[in-house]
């Protein structure tokens, strides 16, 4: 048997309002729509799930998912802190993070931090500037910009 390294295929994230959330990820942020529609959700183990879906393009072949159940319609959640075993977010690479950030703030969106963090001395991260903010169910998005170059 030949062991591989696994490669990301995709993240999903569920969402209390695909709309919503297709605003933030493909409106707001650019991200391409690969694909959208319904279908029912076997894989997830939930009996008779039905969910509403878009696909977006995270670029370098990786995606996003976006999934609205609509049976069984669930309570939205309160996702736990980025600190805390069990957060997480999803990080991405961007081109112009300060027009970006501009177009964040007339939408309403603002960074967790007051300005982008800019790390130094660490690699391949160092001159990257980065903040963190939160889409409409509170998901937690790293949002990088790297240094010249890399």
């Amino acid at each position: 048997m030949t062991i591989t390294t696994p490669v990301l295929d995709h993240a999903g994230l569920t969402c209390a309002d695909l709309a919503a959330s297709l605003a933030f990820y493909h409106d707001l942020l650019g991200m391409p729509l690969l694909d959208q529609g319904e279908a029912q959700a076997r894989a997830a183990g939930i009996e008779d799930a039905w969910l509403a879906f878009a696909m977006l393009d995270a670029g370098r072949g990786q995606m996003i998912e976006l999934l609205e159940y609509r049976r069984p319609r669930s309570a939205p959640s309160v996702a736990p802190p980025v600190s805390s075993v069990g957060g997480g977010h999803v990080a991405m690479g961007v081109q112009d993070l300060d027009g970006l950030l501009a177009r964040l703030a007339e939408a309403g969106v603002h960074p967790l931090t007051r300005e982008p963090v800019t790390v130094s001395g660490h690699g391949h991260w160092d001159g990257a500037r980065l903040v963190y903010v939160l889409d409409p169910d509170r998901h937690v998005v790293e949002l990088i910009q790297f240094a010249a170059g890399r």
